[in-house]
């Protein structure tokens, strides 16, 4: 998988975990904009369609254990 930063693997992380974006940007002090935009590129990085494809690239390369 392509190096993600450590800001982009908190938000996938939080996602992962089954928080809604809306949470996620409360919890990281973010706006909702700003989780968005790193799902965006996270997803982009990855060459996925969608933010669950992006969790299943991360998990089965290692990234993190969701």
């Amino acid at each position: 998988a392509p190096q993600l930063s450590a800001r982009e693997l908190e938000v996938i992380r939080w996602i992962a975990s089954g928080r809604r974006q809306a949470d996620v940007a409360l919890l990281l002090g973010l706006s909702e904009r700003t989780v968005e935009n790193h799902l965006r590129r996270i997803r982009h990085r990855l060459a996925v369609n969608s933010t669950a494809q992006a969790v299943q690239v991360l998990v089965r390369s290692g990234a993190f254990d969701a």
